[in-house]
């Protein structure tokens, strides 16, 4: 069997007809052949005898997988070698040759030549003649050969010949007899077939039947099988003719075959004649009925027929029950004439309401139909914005239609309505179908386009915009995340087209030239890559008018130009409006651009669904297939898929003998040859970092669990070494043409060290693999294997980096093993030595979230954990451990302190509240100073399921007092940008509490995961937030008790949230924590011991480096000789070259060590003070890393498997992309442009997180640029390609997951049923599964109403009571109406609890289901990230925003981490962004500056509680180093740089910096020539004076109104003489100073803002928060990018900045500077501050300042 891959015909001229008689005349060419040929042997031949009247014979040639073609051309002309999408590939010459693929085609391109036709003779300029060779490949599986007998394969060699002779007579008669045709010479006989239209009709059929019957792909394959048919001019006389069409294959090509020959499907007449097949089509007829429905009412209410159903009413819902009544009226075809008058009806109907409104009729109508299956008509209202309620004319609209047009509503929404109309006039008017869609007028223009145009029209039309850089759906177009406004659709398509492209239609038609005429088909079919007339050729015309023909001469006139065609046969009146559209490429071409086939995954995907692996060789082209495939994301989710085969496939591996010896023997793995490989497969670290954690455990458990294979491939190994077989080489092995010889391993290294990795996988996985004893002694024999290798292999040295790679692994597995039994002894001497330690180390648990394994932790506290009043454990520095020194010990310490950072105020607001938050107030400020927002009379309101978020519990609560008489637009305002905007956001953590009844009140945590604005933004006085609860005891718990409780129910719920609190990027960096294993956490050594190594990156070894992107513009040639070719891996040698040229280059000499060290140490931390460059050379060092790496990637992609380099040796996994991290989203901008600016390209570099202010960077945000992969996902679906078949997953998976969250919410549901209170449906649909006789009883009496209600509340005592009557009788018992009024209760009371109970063992396991689809779904999510993060060489983020992408990080393994403001980070957050790929860890910061920030005041240093949270890991790696080795020796060996030279201040200024923090600070020449402030004496001066500070404030918001009235008096001074505002900056350690100053400078009318990150720490209530934001917007909404405006900033959040004059504001004290440029004045108490003893730093300042005589009491001091 063979599978087409051909294409259509290349273009002839207009009067070249396929079917007409040519004469090629040309010069003699008895030669002209091709052959096609497999390695030495010829597979096919073409020729072209010259001079006669001929045509080429077709050749069919089938290939085998593994063939690789070879053109060969004999004679003088010229062939033309041409690709499947076009494009030419070469011209051979005579004589020429070259490879080939299949799909190629070849022809004879002729310049000069005549031809005749019909008796007429006309020159030409050139022709291109195709050669029928038609190439085709395998679909099945090879056929084993035959044995190799001379006279079998000349039977097989006469049986060929023979056959093809056959071929060949028949294919002779087929031609004449097609000229015969042609000429009208043959007369009709029986059987001809002149149409399609029977093969048409039953393939229609079959496809509705299949459709009723559930089988969504089978109908889908026959609706697009009938859609080829309709859109081929041909008549298919065969199954093989069929299979030339799209979307036909073998099987649908067979049935054809049988139409053709039987004049019916046997298929169709016995599915038919099927009762229960014809009943479910009937009922499929029925709106709102689909296969599952049809299913039900059928196999389950045993009902068939429409009558039936009409009599059982009370199984439908409202909306089925109409679509029952006016079955027929739906189905018929709506006349033209008909929908033109309810247009008109409509318009009459909006023009009386509204003259605004505007309603268009789309779909087939507008493309002209003469008849349409329903009504869909867009509503707008002119001015409507996309973000603003839907108008209220269009709800006067709604009411009137409702009396005079609509008769039937089916479903209503604020976006869409449903329904069903019927004209009144006349009796006679039928019901039609109804579906209104209102539409923002913003939006207008693109929902006419889309819902106007046919699916493949959109799909051409989304892959236009994506070709020219945009996104194109029926909201919006966009461009670069920006929205392109179109007011019309002539807007719309000039955005997309050039001038030379755009054609006026009014109404399109796609025609097809056959013979002399032109076909006209319909509007639905593709856009076409050109307009050329050409046989066989698709083409567009566009015309006002309607046509069936058009003749040959008139059509090619209209494609020269323009021209009115006026019809033979009918004609139509003006279809307006006027469409604008351009001539687009057709979308075949696009996707082959864009996206590679992967044939590899092509061939596993066929092998997986075939599932037919018998022999070894079977077995290895599986795993090869999986090798060779260019998205191990793919392979990961076919392999790991249940229902996709893959388990299996790999399980039936596991079942064969394994050998080291296996040869050629069919029922025997080669360990060399298939276990290795597929061990490189599955250890590839693409692979098990993959998002589909699901399915990779799956995998990972089979080869766990298969111990006897394990076993085999350990002898296999330990066979090999024991005979010190060092080449792994199998000697048994010969030669096979049904194996692949691509890869083994061809060292013990290689074998050995993929076996060690397999393992380490283990360890990551499995938490019971470390104490496994056979584990245990699996290891011990690696560890054996692997020294016996060393000592006895004399040539290990040359493959020294991969051996040392797998020593250090064996010591690691080593390390992680652990008995049961040492286990439980560390914990017994725990508890005796009456450890601190958490849970019942301690004596007994203190609560139920009290674990001793930090993983078990749930990370959102638990009920018992906010009212524990006792001392939480926290491990504390100098204190015994329950856990010994290692990687969980170092992980538990981090997790524990952040989370206790995080809630512990959380849980004391708890129990403040529980103790006295009686009182009705919306703001409270606890005891401690903790300021809460409380939102009153909060209800859980309903359950949305999200595929990517999961269960939301969406909760409702009372608008804030404050809000509740404000307008809509007031609403609005305060939740989106006013006091509401900053409350509960996305991520925020929140504590219900919850009451039901008398009942005491409940505590539940939860995080903010769905801000409904819409629902904000109305008139109603209570707001929706959606929160996630991901304990599933506790979602359940919740759910069912307090989930649509009465409004009139007991007491008032409430909903706290701590302002300020944070907790969003700090959950995610718990939970990377918690999944953190020694196996995945590198320089694991390096950070416990606190020591960086002195080791180089493994992908650097021995590679050698271009350093000339450094050398200075115009250095001589010896400069760049010198830096071409520098070897990596030594730091001494590559510093002192560096050294050798430092005044050739563009880094000063402490910035070469500085890049020495980087670029050879694995840790390497880089100390700056302020203006020494930091950020300088960060830039260079990731432009030399991309220089140099970039070079490497493409050499790796060259190589045929990549997974196997990388499973064997960790230099050859990817380098790029580069990881650049930084604290703020102010710095991350800073750092992406200076790369720009240093040469980096714009289209290598992705910003992930959506605060950027940058404009550079727009349009390179990971969230736009995915987007792009999304379009591509949806439009290559039937391609089968990458995209495509995620994309059918997800939509799958979209469909499980509303399946799943339909039986959640009935679960749910019934949950709450009650004997008063229950929805029938649910019992019913229970007693239908569990007690059918007794459901057929209670319908059999009455089957309309509430017929169980009707059941118990009828019920009568007939007779007398019998205490002893079970439930076990009664539900025994069918004759359920002749029960009393007491058995009734009891059986109703058993059927109530039963079900209850049912559905919550349901409910939980539909949960755990709905959990594993939502994650394959967010790993396919994950998969189209990672598409598009690979293809670039630089991706930013914050720390947050890497916190939050963890597990994007976790499977994109970047190699390289650049950390910016590393000082200034938490080390777990550090942590949380590391992952088992990285390599190389380059920290930048200064330690000496800003510390980390904590919540907590007590796990900060200061807090002298011995926790110290607050150190960085930079700091902590510094520190330790420099007590180690001394400050010295540890710059002299790498392991730090310092850079010294500051290029930013005046020297005075620098000198208050080199007495306090940095003596080795050196000036660079630049500041020397700053000048001096305009009217000031100096400048330099502490102006210091004895104004008090303020009375009245908290100790975090002080103020000083005095302090501040003199320093605004001296800006204003430094304002008079010239300085502008942007030159100005006023810090100050308090916000509360910070709001002084911006109220008084607006008093002055001094033009300021507060800068983003400082408006973010300002602690405000709600009506502060409003009137600040409100002068924000008003004062300086734009003037942070503006020229003229003064920054005001608190001291922290000025880090990193600089500005010409500071003007600081001491209010108390402060102990640390900041970087000014020319002048730095002080204001502050000299008193205040000496007294201060832990001011240290100010004090030398002061010390400095006072030696200097630059105190006084007023700032014009003389000199």
């Amino acid at each position: 069997m063979s599978k087409q891959a051909t294409l259509p015909f290349f273009k002839k001229t207009s009067k070249d007809q396929e079917k007409d008689h040519v004469q090629i005349v040309y010069a003699d060419d008895p030669d002209l052949t091709v052959d096609l040929k497999s390695g030495s042997n010829i597979i096919g031949r073409a020729s072209l005898p010259p001079d006669t009247d001929k045509r080429v014979s077709r050749t069919q040639l089938d290939l085998q997988w593994n063939e690789r073609l070879h053109l060969v051309h004999k004679g003088k002309h010229p062939i033309h070698v041409f690709r499947q999408n076009g494009d030419q590939l070469v011209v051979l010459e005579g004589g020429g040759e070259c490879d080939v693929s299949i799909g190629d085609r070849f022809g004879l391109l002729l310049d000069q030549y005549q031809f005749h036709i019909r008796g007429k003779t006309s020159p030409t300029e050139r022709l291109f003649i195709p050669f029928y060779l038609t190439i085709s490949y395998l679909a099945g599986p090879t056929k084993k050969p035959k044995k190799e007998e001379t006279k079998k394969r000349e039977k097989e060699e006469t049986k060929k010949q023979e056959k093809e002779e056959t071929k060949k007579q028949e294919r002779l008669k087929e031609e004449e007899k097609e000229e015969k045709e042609e000429r009208g010479e043959e007369e009709r006989g029986e059987g001809k077939i002149e149409s399609n239209d029977k093969l048409i009709e039953i393939l229609t059929d079959m496809g509705n039947i299949e459709k009723a019957s559930g089988e969504k792909y089978r109908s889908v394959a026959y609706f697009k099988a009938v859609r080829s048919i309709k859109n081929s001019n041909l008549i298919i006389r065969s199954g093989n003719d069929a299979k030339q069409l799209e979307g036909i294959g073998k099987k649908i090509a067979l049935k054809i075959d049988e139409i053709i020959q039987t004049g019916q499907l046997q298929k169709l007449n016995k599915n038919l004649n099927d009762p229960r097949i014809a009943a479910l089509r009937q009922f499929n007829r029925i709106h709102g009925i689909g296969a599952k429905m049809a299913e039900k009412l059928v196999d389950h209410h045993k009902l068939y027929t429409l009558d039936d159903l009409k009599k059982h009413k009370i199984l439908l819902n409202p909306q089925q029950i109409i679509g029952l009544e006016f079955v027929d009226e739906f189905e018929e075809k709506i006349p033209r004439k008909e929908i033109e008058e309810i247009e008109e009806e409509l318009k009459e109907a909006a023009a009386e309401v509204d003259e605004d409104l505007m309603l268009t009729i789309c779909g087939s109508y507008r493309r002209g139909a003469v008849t349409s299956g329903d009504i869909d008509c867009l509503v707008t209202k002119r001015g409507w914005m996309e973000d603003t309620k839907r108008p209220a004319s269009i709800d006067l609209l709604m009411n009137k239609l409702k009396k005079k047009l609509i008769t039937h509503e089916l479903a209503s929404g604020d976006k869409k309505f449903m329904g069903v109309c019927r004209l009144s006039d006349t009796e006679e008017r039928k019901h039609r179908r109804l579906d209104l869609r209102f539409i923002p007028h913003t939006n207008y223009a693109c929902a006419i386009v889309y819902f106007t145009g046919s699916d493949r029209f959109n799909v051409d039309l989304r892959n236009c915009a994506i070709s020219k850089a945009m996104t194109l759906n029926e909201y919006h177009l966009k461009r670069g995340g920006q929205i392109v406004p179109v007011d019309t659709e002539e807007d719309l398509f000039e955005a997309l087209n050039k001038k030379d492209n755009l054609y006026d239609i009014k109404v399109p038609f796609h025609f097809q030239l056959k013979g002399s005429s032109a076909q006209v088909i319909n509007f639905s079919n593709a856009l076409s890559d050109s307009l050329a007339i050409d046989c066989g050729t698709a083409a567009e015309i566009y015309n006002t008018r309607r046509y069936t023909h058009i003749d040959e001469q008139e059509a090619t006139r209209y494609t020269e130009k323009e021209s009115e065609v006026t019809s033979e046969e009918q004609g139509r009146s003006h279809i307006e409006p006027y469409i604008k559209c351009h001539r687009i490429s057709t979308s075949s071409k696009l996707r082959q651009d864009s996206t590679t086939v992967d044939k590899a995954f092509n061939t596993l995907f066929y092998l997986v669904k075939k599932g037919d692996i018998r022999t070894q060789f079977d077995a290895r082209r599986f795993v090869l297939s999986a090798l060779g495939s260019q998205s191990t994301e793919k392979v990961v989710s076919l392999l790991g898929d249940e229902d996709r085969n893959g388990i299996h496939q790999l399980g039936t591996i596991t079942t064969f003998e394994v050998s080291p010896t296996a040869g050629n023997k069919p029922n025997v793995l080669s360990f060399q040859r298939v276990v290795l490989p597929l061990f490189a497969l599955i250890v590839d670290p693409a692979f098990t970092d993959s998002p589909y954690v699901t399915h990779l455990r799956r995998i990972y458990s089979l080869f766990y669990s298969q111990r006897g294979f394990l076993d085999e491939t350990m002898k296999s190994m330990q066979h090999l070494c024991h005979h010190q077989m060092w080449s792994m080489r199998d000697e048994e092995y010969r030669r096979d043409p049904r194996d692949h010889d691509v890869w083994s391993p061809s060292h013990w290294s290689q074998g050995l060290r993929l076996i060690v990795r397999l393992f380490l996988s283990f360890f990551s996985l499995f938490d019971d693999a470390p104490s496994d004893h056979q584990v245990h002694l699996w290891v011990a024999s690696l560890d054996e294997m692997f020294q016996n290798c060393v000592e006895g292999d004399p040539d290990y040295r040359s493959h020294l980096s991969r051996v040392k790679q797998t020593s250090d692994d064996i010591n690691r597995l080593k390390s992680m093993m652990i008995t049961p039994r040492e286990r439980e002894l560390s914990l017994m001497r725990a508890r005796e030595r009456g450890s601190r330690g958490p849970g019942d180390l301690c004596g007994s648990f203190r609560f139920d979230n009290d674990c001793i394994d930090f993983r078990d932790i749930s990370i959102l506290p638990t009920e018992e954990e906010m009212l524990y009043e006792g001392e939480i454990y926290l491990p504390r520095e100098g204190e015994p451990d329950y856990l010994p020194p290692g990687v969980d010990r170092y992980l538990d310490s981090q997790f524990r302190l952040l989370r206790e950072d995080s809630l512990s105020s959380v849980r004391r607001a708890v129990k403040w509240m529980m103790r006295e938050g009686g009182e009705k107030r919306e703001e409270i400020t606890t005891g401690d100073g903790t300021h809460l927002n409380v939102y009153r009379n909060v209800k859980l309101d309903r359950l949305d399921l999200d595929p990517r978020r999961g269960a939301i519990l969406v909760v409702r609560f009372d608008q804030p007092r404050r809000t509740q008489r404000m307008s809509v637009e007031e609403k609005r305002d305060h939740w989106m940008k006013g006091g509401g905007a900053g409350q509960l956001q996305v991520g925020s953590l929140v504590v219900l509490m919850m009451v039901s009844g008398k009942s005491e009140k409940r505590l539940y945590a939860a995080q903010v995961v769905e801000r409904y604005v819409e629902k904000m933004e109305g008139t109603s006085k209570s707001v929706e937030m959606g929160i996630e609860i991901p304990d599933r005891r506790q979602f359940v718990e919740i759910s069912t008790l307090y989930m649509a409780l009465p409004n009139d129910t007991e007491g008032e719920s409430l909903m706290i949230q701590i302002k300020g609190h944070f907790f969003t990027s700090t959950r995610h960096v718990m939970k990377a924590l918690q999944k953190h294993r020694e196996t995945t956490l590198p320089f694991s050594d390096d950070l416990i011991h606190g020591v960086p190594s002195l080791d180089s990156p493994y992908y650097s070894l021995h590679s050698t480096y271009d350093l000339t992107c450094l050398a200075k513009k115009g250095s001589s040639d010896r400069v760049k000789s010198a830096l071409s070719s520098i070897t990596m891996g030594d730091y001494d040698r590559l510093k002192e070259k560096l050294k050798g040229v430092r005044d050739d280059i563009l880094l000063d000499t402490t910035q070469s060590i500085s890049l020495a060290c980087a670029l050879t140490r694995k840790i390497s931390l880089i100390q700056g003070p302020p203006g020494t460059g930091k950020t300088y050379i960060g830039v260079h060092l990731v432009r030399t890393l991309i220089q140099n790496l970039s070079r490497s990637e493409d050499k790796r992609r060259e190589t045929e498997y990549p997974a196997i380099l990388r499973a064997t040796d960790d230099s050859n996994e990817r380098s790029l992309p580069i990881l650049c991290i930084c604290y703020t989203n102010h710095a991350l901008d800073q750092f992406m442009e200076g790369l720009l600016e240093g040469g980096v390209p714009l289209h290598q570099v992705v910003r992930i997180g959506g605060r950027s202010k940058s404009s550079r960077l727009l349009g390179r945000n990971l969230k736009e640029l995915k987007r792009g992969e999304e379009e591509w996902k949806r439009e290559l679906m039937e391609e089968g390609t990458r995209s495509g078949v995620e994309h059918a997953r997800m939509k799958e998976i979209e469909r499980k997951l509303g399946e799943l969250g339909r039986r959640i919410e009935s679960s749910l549901r019934v949950q709450r049923i009650t004997e008063e209170d229950f929805v029938m449906e649910d019992l019913l649909d229970y007693l239908d599964q569990m007690f059918p006789h007794q459901l057929d009883q209670l319908l059999r009496e009455k089957s309309e109403g509430d017929v169980l209600r009707y059941w118990l509340e009828s019920g009568e005592t007939i007779h007398e009571r019998v205490e002893d009557v079970s439930v076990e009788e009664l539900t025994r018992t069918h004759q359920v109406w002749s029960m009393n009024a007491w058995e009734r209760k009891r059986l109703f009371r058993f059927w109530v609890d039963d079900l209850r109970d049912l559905s919550e063992r349901e409910l939980n396991q539909v949960l755990g289901e709905y959990e594993e689809y939502r994650e394959e779904y967010n790993a396919i999510d994950i998969a189209a990230e990672l598409r598009v993060l690979r293809a670039n060489f630089i991706i930013g983020m914050t720390t947050s925003g890497g916190a939050s992408h963890g597990a994007l990080l976790s499977s994109l393994r970047p190699q390289i981490i650049l950390c910016e403001e590393a000082g200034e980070v938490l080390e777990s957050h550090l942590l949380a962004s590391l992952t088992s790929g990285t390599q190389h860890l380059i920290l930048i910061g200064d330690h000496l500056q800003l510390r980390p920030k904590v919540e907590e005041y007590r796990l900060s240093v200061e807090g002298n509680g011995g926790y110290k949270l607050d150190v960085s890991l930079f700091e902590r790696l510094f520190v330790s180093c420099r007590e180690r080795h001394g400050e010295e020796g540890m710059m002299e060996d790498g392991r730090m740089s310092l850079l010294t030279t500051q290029r930013r201040m005046r020297s005075e200024i620098a000198q208050l910096m080199r007495v306090t923090l940095y003596p080795q600070l050196e000036d660079g020449d630049n500041v020397k020539g700053y000048p001096h402030v305009r009217g000031m004496s100096h400048d330099v001066w502490f102006y210091n004076h004895n104004w008090r500070e303020d009375e009245g404030g908290d100790k975090s918001s002080h103020s000083n109104t005095m302090e501040a009235e003199e320093l605004l008096s001296t800006l204003q001074g430094l304002l008079d003489r010239g300085y502008r505002p942007h030159q100005l900056a006023i810090l100050t350690p308090y916000t509360g100073q910070v709001l002084k100053l911006r109220e008084m400078m607006k008093k002055r009318r001094m033009n300021g803002h507060i800068d983003e990150r400082s408006f973010g720490d300002l602690d405000l209530n709600e009506e502060q928060g409003e009137r600040q934001r409100q002068r924000k917007s008003d004062v300086g909404a734009e003037t942070e990018r503006g020229r003229d405006s003064i920054r005001l900033s608190t001291v922290k959040n000025f880090q990193g900045e600089e500005s010409d004059i500071i003007l600081l504001s001491t209010v108390r004290c402060n102990e640390r500077g900041r970087t000014a440029k020319i002048g730095l004045y002080i204001f502050g108490s000299v008193d205040t501050i000496r007294r201060d003893k832990e001011a240290r730093v100010f004090h030398r300042i002061l010390t400095e300042l006072e030696d200097r005589r630059l105190i006084g009491d007023c700032l014009n001091k003389p000199k």
